[in-house]
């Protein structure tokens, strides 16, 4: 090899020189190098560590419970540790610690890093680490990847090959043989991806022990945090250590297994200070008060303590003579930065101007860089070499690797920072748009893997056309991957960007393109800004005459405008849609029209008119033409049949949502939690029960907090009624908090209506009132679903507070019964007509209150709601008997108690 190749392996590799040689086109003679074998050294701490690492200090019971914890997992005993701390405070020191002292024979040590340009790039420290456990960085060429990592996964296992196709999706790997199926999507595409990645790690540490280390993970992507909650979960009873670091603001979304282990890293003391200070001056003894000095400056944070002291002996402000370190002034007279920025910035300053340009170039690729890019951006590359060297030699950056490229690290992610911020806006822009177009021919055959890091460059460049496609191809990419929270993130970086210029038509089409695109995958919680970026699109694609996108936009921003409580304006879009559209078969903007106007007729309290938009709209979404949409309709035409007391043709609706397939994730914990309402109707609570339960937790496992909300309230009640009363009152309102500091405030009417109802039950009469008009209060905004249950928790308020509002409880009743009639919603007739006869036998009218029972008793016949039909004979039984009154008591036994 070359002295320049030489001096980039020298870590890694021995080498010894051979006699000069006259090379062609070299001025001088050059001295060539053999490479005698490897020096052992596997990692850039290696590396460092054989230049002379500060002495480690103040981390002994944080490495004795890695150490322990290991020994758990040697027995098959899974252990997650979590190492928290600020920037610089020793997270990855501690770990280098860690994975030094293991015996790589033994144990299989695998590990992922986290990038900042990373959080919207799917799996990206899963795939490092898949990466490494495949050994890719061993392949040169792109030809030869696709035969090395299908044959490395089967040598892992042979369970692993049916994750053949997710393994090379997930490496941007082409594969004619192994491709994912096209009916693999949505939900089930997302978990055959965490099931792969968790499985290589599991079927690695049946070989031996396997410690897998995420470093950084307060800039993880939100499909990697899905991931890892899995991966937690299959822990405990694997030979498995995974631990993982991150910063205090990262809020933890992982679950946490049976061997959980939480470290937070406190900041270093005086005496480890000082033994850091002799380590980088590599002295025995140091001047009185300085560590002191140097401590309260630092606040004991180690990246601030190293570069402290390295600035100082640069300074000349401290001298090592004979293993003493001495002040070259008085210790009064010595000025210390106040901030580790100050501290970086100097050395910076101190740097030959070759070795601060080579940095600046570095900060502008990120905290880790490849040579050749490098050497893209550099007008010199010649100088590249030597200034890399002094960089190495003053513990700026680290070799990372050599194979299949050369690349290097930032030592800490606040170096690249403060040099990056040393560069003017203009300087910034033009070398990202250098470095967007350097990657693109560096690795044209693999363009695909560069996508984000395209996206990352060109966004903070003036390339404004260039950002925008790599934008919406990483989008596409991360929809592929199912991750949809990262793909709807770039769908709105791309909008945005789009709103910033003034639009050809080809970025007119794009805007077009992107939005609906955004819809497809879910357009999450809707906002304002969500509705603008419709409306802007709608005007885009009638402006181009494109007819069929203006109609398909029109019918998403009724929607969005619906969910957002703007009725009036999703009215208009979706009747828009259904009168330009309806002559087109099979257009899903029609069946969305429809399942907007449906959900409207619903929320206002008319869901026969609801089933009539559900039995219309469905013709347009089939034959796969609308899934999400056909699946919507499904469950509205569900729930609906449930009101109107046909729980019948409630079932056969359901039944069909269950099975038609799923495509968006964001509807599946929905089908769950509608199906527990209906059972509620139906007073059915132990079904009721299990599946609004199923539909919470498969939203908690996708962090989506509004079915999952809605899924504690439907249980909550349902266990409450089946006589869990303390329980099923703390799930209730556990669900209706999580809306209220969400602000998740569509058809929280039910929800008020269901909590006053179950506080009266319990006679807590104040509590009660207040969630009755809260539901009341709801009314006025149009949310008119709960509009029954409003009337009649007013009622039952009204009479448990005697005597003062007697006057008002039957105008309650009436209220309530007339609007549940005129609506056609049976159930809520019948429970009215039911709580009347309870207040009338109260009042000693007894043959009124036998005639409202009667006609409870007659409905419920008609529904088979057999629960109800039980409290109905009971209560009569009572009033018959003479037997003395109770408020709102269950008259026969339930059902046993529900599960846990």
């Amino acid at each position: 090899v070359s002295e320049e190749i030489q001096r980039i392996i020298a870590d890694y590799f021995q080498t010894e020189p051979l006699a000069t040689v006259q090379l062609k086109g070299k001025a001088g003679r050059v001295t060539p190098y053999r490479v005698a074998g490897q020096t052992g050294i596997a990692s850039r701490f290696e590396a460092a560590a054989q230049r002379g690492f500060t002495a480690y200090a103040g981390r002994q019971a944080e490495l004795a419970l890695l150490t322990a914890a290991l020994a758990k997992t040697r027995q098959g005993q899974g252990q997650f540790v979590t190492v928290m701390g600020e920037p610089g405070i020793g997270k990855s020191r501690l770990l280098f610690e860690f994975r030094h002292s293991l015996p790589r024979d033994d144990v299989s040590v695998l590990t992922g890093y986290c990038q900042s340009y990373g959080m919207d790039t799917p799996y990206l420290p899963m795939v490092d680490a898949l990466k490494r456990a495949l050994r890719l960085d061993e392949v040169t060429s792109a030809e030869a990847l696709h035969d090395h990592a299908v044959a490395a996964v089967r040598a892992i296992s042979p369970a692993l090959e049916r994750y053949l196709p997710q393994y090379l999706h997930l490496l941007s790997i082409p594969s004619q043989t192994h491709k994912i199926p096209a009916t693999l999507q949505g939900v089930a595409l997302r978990r055959s991806f965490e099931e792969a990645l968790a499985g290589i790690i599991i079927e690695s540490a049946r070989h031996k022990p396997v410690v897998l280390v995420y470093e950084d993970w307060h800039w993880a992507d939100e499909a990697s945090d899905s991931a890892l909650k899995h991966l937690c979960g299959l822990i405990p009873h694997q030979a498995l250590q995974v631990v993982v670091t991150y910063r205090p603001e990262y809020e933890r979304k992982w679950t946490h297994p049976q061997s959980y282990h939480p470290l937070v890293l406190q900041s270093l003391g005086v005496e480890d200070s000082a033994a850091m200070l002799r380590a980088v001056w590599r002295a025995n003894s140091l001047p009185d008060g300085l560590a002191a000095q140097v401590h309260a400056r630092t606040g004991g944070n180690a990246l601030f303590n190293e570069e402290m002291a390295r600035g100082l002996a640069e300074d000349g402000k401290i001298a090592v003579t004979e293993g003493r370190a001495v002040l070259t002034g008085a210790l009064a007279d010595l000025h210390l930065p106040d901030t580790v920025h100050a501290v970086v910035r100097a050395r910076i300053d101190r740097l030959t101007l070759e070795a601060r340009e080579v940095l600046r170039l570095a900060s502008v690729i990120g905290r880790e860089f490849a040579l050749p890019l490098l050497e893209k951006l550099h007008p010199s590359p010649r100088h590249i070499p030597a200034a890399l060297e002094v960089l190495a030699q003053q513990d700026l950056i680290y070799p990372l690797r050599v194979v299949p490229e050369p690349a290097y690290l930032f030592k800490h992610a606040l170096v690249q920072n403060v040099v990056y911020d040393t560069l003017l806006l203009s300087q910034r822009k033009e070398l990202h748009a250098q470095a967007g177009a350097a990657i693109e021919p560096l690795y044209a055959d693999r363009i695909e893997e560069h996508y984000e890091a395209l996206a990352d460059h060109y966004s903070k460049s003036d390339n404004t056309s260039k950002a925008i496609e790599y934008l919406e191809k990483a989008g596409n990419k991360a929809a592929s991957y199912s991750s949809l929270q990262d793909a709807r993130g770039y769908c709105q970086k791309t909008v945005t960007l789009l709103d910033s210029i003034n639009e050809t038509r080809s970025e007119q089409e794009t805007r077009i393109r992107v939005t609906l695109k955004w819809a497809e995958i879910g357009t999450g919680f809707p906002t304002p800004e969500l509705a603008a970026a419709f409306a802007r699109a709608f005007q885009c694609a009638k402006n181009l005459g494109a007819r069929s996108e203006m109609l398909s936009i029109a019918s998403w921003e009724a929607h969005i405008r619906t969910m957002l409580g703007e009725a009036e304006r999703g009215l208009v879009l979706a009747e828009f849609v259904i009168a330009d559209g309806s002559a087109s078969i099979g257009d899903p903007a029609v069946g969305r029209a429809h399942g907007v106007l449906g959900m409207s007729s619903l929320w206002s309290g008319r869901p026969n008119s609801a089933l009539d938009h559900a039995r219309l709209g469905r013709p347009s979404l089939q034959n796969g033409m609308g899934p999400f949409w056909d699946r919507y309709l499904l469950i509205m035409g569900g729930v609906s049949s449930a009101f109107v007391g046909d729980f019948k043709n409630s079932m056969l609706w359901f039944n069909h949502a269950m099975e038609s397939p799923i495509v968006d994730r964001s509807i599946e914990p929905w089908v769950h939690v509608y199906l527990g309402y209906s059972f509620n109707e139906h007073s059915e609570w132990a079904r009721a029960s299990e599946s609004a339960r199923r539909g919470c937790d498969i939203a908690r496992h996708y962090d989506d907090p509004w079915p999952a909300a809605w899924g504690l309230i439907t249980d909550g009640y349902a266990r409450f009624m089946a006589g869990q009363h303390r329980d099923g009152h703390a799930i209730l309102r556990q669900g209706i908090s999580e809306l209220e500091t969400r602000g998740l405030l569509y058809t929280i009417s039910w929800a008020y209506a269901l909590l006053a109802e179950v506080s009266l039950i319990l006679n807590e009469i104040e509590s009660g009132m207040k969630f009755s008009e809260a539901s009341r209060d709801s009314l006025r905004d149009g949310d008119r679903i709960a509009e029954p249950m409003t009337y009649r928790a007013l009622a039952m308020a009204a009479a448990l507070n005697e005597p003062t509002e007697w006057s008002n409880v039957v105008a309650h009743f009436q209220n309530a019964l007339v609007i549940a009639t005129d609506a056609g919603r049976l159930p809520q007739v019948a429970l009215s007509h039911f709580r009347y006869a309870e207040y009338l036998h109260k009042t000693g009218d007894l043959a009124a209150a036998l005639e409202q029972l009667s006609k409870a008793e007659k409905l419920f016949i008609e529904m088979s709601t057999t629960w109800w039909r039980e409290q109905t004979a009971g209560l009569r039984a009572r009033i018959e008997g003479s037997k003395p009154f109770v408020w709102f008591a269950p008259y026969v036994e339930g059902p046993p108690k529900l599960g846990a």
